[in-house]
């Protein structure tokens, strides 16, 4: 039987929800989440390829129950996991990523890293990976010096271009 399943880190190594789909049953879109940590919202970036009939599953990146909750160090082992789970427990053969500035940058790193990803849908890409931050206080931006996206638990290259970036984000949000 097809059910929403709700995935844990303890249980399967990263946060998602998993919506069964009918049009193809061997394909799969990863809807990554972004800056905005917020589960519903990230459920309604994937509503309309859910609607349509296809298999998704919405990752979080962090901020989700039983995840960091400040977005730094975010391991791409969470998709790799996910297309491990996909694989073998939905015996999925094909599979895209899609997200949205920052889950953008998240989608074309796994992407680059993971050759089982056949297909990226991507908004707002940044075109490097950002140094991690907290939202400013007031008016200033808090970086932590370090990456935004770790790969094996080393962080990965970033350039610290994104200051101006993400307090232009956080200001709007």
């Amino acid at each position: 039987m097809n059910h929403i399943q709700e995935l844990t880190m303890k249980e399967e190594g990263f946060c998602g929800v998993y919506y069964p789909g009918v049009k193809y049953p061997d394909h799969a879109l990863i809807v990554a989440g972004g800056a905005v940590p917020n589960k519903n919202l990230c459920e309604m970036m994937a509503r309309s390829f859910i609607t349509a009939g296809f298999n998704v599953l919405v990752l979080g990146m962090y901020g989700w129950k039983g995840m960091p909750s400040e977005l730094r160090q975010i391991p791409v082992e969470y998709v790799e996991r996910a297309i491990k789970w996909l694989k073998t427990e939905k015996h999925i053969e094909r599979i895209a990523i899609n997200g949205v500035s920052t889950g953008a940058g998240y989608a074309l790193l796994s992407a680059s890293l993971l050759p089982d990803i056949s297909c990226v849908l991507v908004g707002s890409p940044f075109d490097h990976v950002t140094e991690a931050c907290i939202p400013p206080r007031g008016s200033k931006y808090q970086p932590f010096d370090c990456s935004v996206y770790t790969w094996h638990g080393q962080d990965l290259p970033f350039t610290n271009k994104s200051k101006q970036a993400y307090c232009v984000l956080y200001r709007r949000l």
